[in-house]
């Protein structure tokens, strides 16, 4: 709701702007002033003659239509124009009808593709007011493209459809891509500002100003995503600038004042929500009502301009906050009587005033008009039924979290009350359906998956007491693995499958430069390069995709749960974890079954488990400790069971079950365990690489000369690694890379050729940009030779397994699991289906004894898990009763992904069978000769 006011603040730029085009419709001939229809268009317009506007479109269309030589563009802007009355009037379905016609006429000349450009911003507006939020921020994007084509494009639509996509991403959640279309907003603004404020300078002089606009949506962006102390000083920050604005002598009331007291209302509505209710403070209560009333009094008493009815619904809000209850019913019901069936706030307005009878107590009315609420969420045109059952989810994000918020707050109102509980089992499905339907589906982000989490709980702990017996644990995380997890299935299979399309070849090397280069501005803080080279990987990865178009059948498959069961041995469990605020889901799917327990978890236990684990790092490993987190993370564990493979969630994506204990005794000296990000990495389709050779490794000799025992994450001689690196190179058909000249290009130019990648060396690890932690080519200081995260995921790599020889290589520093914050999610993401990472700072020597163990069980066939499990199991048997007993030590190595065998030795077993049989028979037949020429 409040992302489509600040949308009509982007159109009224637009509109109000509309005059200064009134220019391009005015033509010379032969020294008469030939005035086209397209001239009286616009004085129609700004005169607000809209139905006589459109009237007088339809009649000139079809004119222009009939002449022997067509004016294509002289049509468009007509349709242009007509589109702008149909818009003003609100007939936003009119609208686009119009803007597609007006979009056929643009050719494909400089003008042309302006027009197009403007036309696209236009339909990007009429399309939000119809809740489809894909084809706006397509359409915005479609504006981009165009008006960046042209030699000389209409800054001022350009500046608008880079915010409008900032204030889109925003509303999301997507924060880190608004905050860079916000900046490439502001960009092009200060390096076109001359041009920019002559375009934007009305007829009776007045001049709309972007450096308050641009401000208004900084404050946006902070409205929607801030939650610490340091979001509250930005924020105050920034509305100290605007008031440093608003007291300038050219602050025009009528014109920028809708900007300054939308961002007082948007600072208000942050300081009453920003927390939970429990958290909120009294001084956050005084800060809401101090900015969201001056706010009003400037609306209501000094003829400034702002939607009143939002801002007094963020009013009621706070007056809810500070129990005026009576104040905020007598204010709700004010604004919800003037609204129309379809205005969009009506859903959002009904259910805040459903929450005042709820906390009034009064079930009753509640529940009638939280019924109203979700009925304008419905979009079926069959009505919906008072128990639910037949709900049809909207296109709206929005009414994702409406819909959680009215089952949450029955559920806090009246816990106990039988029919609430009914219904409110039904709003958690209801909120997982209004989900799936409505999401940003081009990138699954943080407070996505905040929500999912809080569906998912819902769903889970309502079915705990019998409801939603419909919904079988396998249909629930179906449905959360392909939402959560879809793109980074789809990126995988893209880059596994396409290594066959030379014509890639070039587009790679183009997407790795250009990751490479934002690396280095990240590492330089050069935010403005940055934007600018982001801008560039965009255009080639759309680039990338028009130049295959049957790249989209590779992304078509979805996961399935029961596929994935079915590919499963007897021996094998799966252990996927969700971590809930205060609970966790453990789900255990074997070959015969899926289950899922829901238990209680603590922030007393959340800290033992980070306790645990940095013990762990310390050489603090206790027994009793481990035993007390199995007990806590652990389900019953059938006898058979050999092969344990976890999916771990925010907090467990740092823990080694390895060393968790039953009975005293450690999982690894029962278990081979393995690890998988996804669940459809746990046996992923693929097709076989073609591979020059079996093993490439990489093992820089760093300068230093410091041979102590070190860990692979400093820029230290690492022995170890070179003596790891020497012995495995003979258990394999291998080229070894090493020595001071080894160089990152020699990686880049040969990984694809192999089927086993292995990188001995040193790891520096960027905890505040992950993308600039990097694999050290080099000494530490010889930063322009190191393969940075960030540039990984512009490779495509054939192998079937790498091994990460090296410190915080498996490390999700966001605990989200949803961005590439490991190198051993960016090897995933390059198309390897299995990684062997670590979870800290493992130290050079220990990693050379594990390392090659492992290796030598690869080679004897063994999988990739067990082969692992028996390499620690060994050091730890070797080294039982002295310090390197420590897990630190054994332990931090874990494998991700695919388990499959690397070395065949069922074929080897035929080959020697057939072998030895051939050898029998023809040893028993030179027996059988040589006995008949002897006998007598």
């Amino acid at each position: 709701m409040n992302f489509k006011l600040t949308l009509l603040l982007v159109v009224l730029i637009n509109c109000s702007v509309s005059a200064v085009t009134i220019k391009s419709s005015l033509k010379f001939q032969q020294d008469t002033l030939v005035i086209k229809p397209s001239y009286k268009a616009s004085q129609l317009l700004e005169s607000g003659k809209k139905e006589e506007l459109i009237a007088f479109c339809k009649t000139e269309i079809p004119k222009l239509l009939k002449v022997p030589v067509i004016d294509s563009l002289e049509i468009a802007e007509l349709y242009k124009y007509q589109n702008k009355a149909h818009y003003q009037l609100e007939e936003y379905l009119e609208s686009l009808k119009v803007l597609d016609k007006a979009i056929k006429f643009c050719n494909d000349t400089e003008a042309g593709r302006l027009l197009k450009g403007q036309l696209y911003s236009d339909k990007a507006s009429a399309y939000n007011y119809t809740e489809k939020d894909k084809a706006t921020f397509n359409s915005t994007l479609n504006a981009i493209k165009y008006l960046r084509s042209v030699k000389k494009p209409d800054y001022d639509y350009l500046i608008t459809s880079y915010r409008y996509l900032s204030e889109q991403c925003a509303y999301h959640g997507n924060f880190d891509d608004a905050k860079q279309y916000l900046r490439q907003a502001e960009a092009l603004y200060r390096n076109n500002k001359k041009e920019v404020d002559v375009a934007v300078t009305r007829p009776d002089g007045y001049r709309f100003k972007y450096d308050i606009i641009l401000l208004y949506s900084k404050i946006y962006q902070l409205y929607q995503y801030g939650k610490t102390v340091e979001d509250s000083i930005e924020i105050e920050k920034s509305i100290d600038k605007f008031e440093v604005l608003h007291k300038m002598p050219d602050f025009h009331k009528e014109h920028d004042g809708v900007y300054y007291t939308t961002a007082l209302n948007h600072i208000g509505d942050w300081y009453a929500s920003h927390k939970p209710e429990a958290e909120t403070a009294i001084q956050d209560l005084e800060k809401a009502h101090y900015y969201i009333d001056k706010s009003l009094d400037l609306i209501e008493n000094k003829d400034y301009k702002g939607s009143a009815s939002t801002f007094k619904y963020n009013k009621v809000k706070a007056l809810v906050l500070s129990n005026e209850l009576d104040k905020a019913e007598a204010l709700m019901s004010g604004l919800i009587k003037p609204l129309s069936e379809t205005d969009g706030r009506k859903p959002f307005f009904l259910a805040q005033k459903g929450l005042i009878k709820a906390k009034q107590k009064q079930k009753d009315s509640a529940l009638a008009i939280f019924y109203k609420a979700v009925e304008k969420v419905h979009s079926d045109s069959i009505k919906l039924t008072q128990d639910f059952k037949n709900f049809k989810p909207s296109l709206t994000y929005g009414h994702t979290k409406l819909l959680l918020r009215i089952a949450e707050e029955l559920r806090k109102y009246f816990p106990k009350d039988k029919h609430v509980k009914k219904l409110v089992a039904r709003l958690y499905p209801m909120a997982f359906l209004q989900f799936e339907n409505s999401y940003d589906k081009r990138k699954f982000n943080k407070t996505q998956k905040t929500y999912l989490k809080q569906i998912v709980q819902g769903v889970l702990q309502t079915k705990k007491l019998g409801y939603n017996k419909d919904l079988s644990p396998t249909n629930i995380l179906n449905r959360y693995e392909n939402i959560q997890n879809l793109l980074a299935w789809q990126k995988f299979k893209e880059n596994r499958q396409i290594n066959s399309f030379p014509v890639l070849d070039s587009l790679q090397l183009r997407t790795y430069r250009l990751r490479g280069l934002i690396a280095g501005a990240k590492a330089e803080q050069a935010v403005s390069v940055e934007d600018s080279l982001q801008i560039l990987l965009s255009q080639t990865e759309k680039f990338t995709k028009e130049t295959i178009p049957n790249l989209s059948l590779f992304n078509t498959s979805s996961f399935k749960i029961e596929d994935l069961r079915k590919q499963l041995k007897p021996n094998q469990l799966i252990l996927k974890y969700i971590v809930f605020e205060d609970q966790i889901a453990i789900y255990s799917i074997s070959q015969n079954a899926i289950k899922v327990d829901l238990k209680p978890l603590s922030k007393s236990d959340g800290n033992s488990i980070n306790t645990f684990i940095n013990n762990i790092k310390t050489q603090k490993f206790n027994i009793e400790e481990a035993n007390e987190i199995a007990n806590l993370l652990l389900p019953n564990i059938e006898d058979n069971i050999e092969h344990i493979i976890i999916n771990p969630d925010a907090v467990l994506n740092k823990l080694a079950f390895e060393i968790l204990s039953k009975n005293n005794q450690l999982l690894t000296q029962t278990y081979s365990i393995s690890y998988t990000s996804n669940l459809v990495f746990v046996m992923p389709k693929i097709n076989k690489g073609q591979y020059s050779n079996e093993l490439a490794i990489y093992a820089p000799e760093y300068s230093n000369s410091n041979r102590e025992l070190s860990v692979r994450s400093q820029s230290t001689f690492l022995e170890g690694a070179q003596k790891e690196s020497e012995l495995i190179s003979q258990l394999f058909k291998s080229n070894l890379y090493n020595g001071k000249d080894l160089k990152k290009q020699d990686f880049i130019k040969t990984a694809s050729k192999y089927k086993v990648l292995h990188l001995a060396m040193h790891t520096m690890i960027n905890e505040k940009e992950s993308g600039i932690s990097r694999l050290l080519f080099g000494d530490e200081t010889s930063q322009n030779d190191d393969l940075y995260l960030e540039e990984l995921y512009g490779l495509r790599l054939n192998a079937d397994l790498a091994v990460l020889s090296a410190c915080n290589t498996g490390v999700d520093n966001s605990e989200s699991n949803v961005s590439f914050e490991s190198f051993q999610r960016a090897f995933t993401f390059a198309g390897v289906p299995a990684t062997v990472a670590s979870l800290w700072e493992v130290p050079d020597k220990s990693t050379k004894e594990i390392m090659v163990s492992f290796y030598k069980n690869l080679k004897d066939g063994q999988t990739k898990s067990l082969a692992l499990s028996n390499a620690k199991n060994d050091y730890k048997n070797k080294h039982t009763n002295t310090k390197l007993e420590q897990p630190y030590y054994w332990a931090g190595f874990v494998l991700y992904g695919e388990d499959k065998a690397i070395v065949n030795t069922t074929s080897n077993i035929v080959y020697y069978v057939l072998l030895a049989s051939i050898i029998l028979i023809f040893s028993a037949a030179l027996f059988k000769i040589k006995r008949e020429k002897t006998a007598p």
